[in-house]
């Protein structure tokens, strides 16, 4: 057998290993634009990624952070329940407590079964006031925050080094595992290669 197949494997695990290594290159790098032989250079993602940013401000807006969401979440019942002991607190301190110190007139001729009645009429007209309230609130926000545009900008400003750092650091177990896997496929072509090369001869 001619020295020359032993090559064969090697260069083809390199090969392959080197395939991988420029793939997870030119996917950040180079970070700013260059010229090369006349030809601009840029990194996938620093390239991409104004474009990128708004896609995923789209995507957030329209299925994570919807207006019809926000809206539901905001204007549930069980938000208002959730909170109508603080309410009721308050109220019975206005009636018992505020309302006598603001308006002693008034106070004098409110017992218990006013207060209670008042507390019920009060607690009433909020649950069919809270849902509408908390509606025109949603909307309002959602127009005031400008979701997509705010997760675009701050997608579009976040520096492409500091990402490609935490991506090598988050995944370097993964990264590395990816390169074994490419030179042991490479080996394997390389040898399957060699033996028809060897028994064409």
């Amino acid at each position: 057998m001619a020295w020359w197949l032993f090559l064969v494997p090697v260069s083809c695990a390199f090969c392959s290993w080197l395939v991988i290594k420029l793939m997870l290159t030119i996917l950040f790098h180079p970070h700013n634009p260059r010229t090369i032989f006349g030809f601009r250079v840029q990194g996938i993602l620093p390239a991409k990624q104004s474009t990128i940013a708004a896609e995923v401000g789209k995507l957030v807006a329209e299925h994570f952070f919807s207006m019809k969401l926000i809206e539901e979440k905001i204007t549930d019942p069980a938000n208002l329940q959730a909170i109508m002991p603080a309410i009721e607190e308050h109220i019975d301190d206005f009636l018992r407590n505020k309302l006598k110190k603001e308006m002693p007139f008034i106070g004098m001729f409110v017992g218990d079964k006013t207060i209670n009645s008042l507390k019920r009429v009060f607690i009433t007209e909020l649950e069919t006031l809270f849902p509408k309230i908390m509606s025109n609130y949603a909307t309002n926000l959602v127009n005031e925050l400008k979701l997509e545009q705010l997760v675009a900008q701050k997608i579009a400003a976040v520096s492409i080094p500091e990402i490609d750092t935490a991506f090598r650091k988050r995944f370097s177990n993964e990264l590395l595992l990816a390169q074994l896997a490419s030179l042991l496929i490479g080996t394997f072509i390389g040898l399957v290669v060699m033996l028809i090369i060897f028994l064409i001869k």
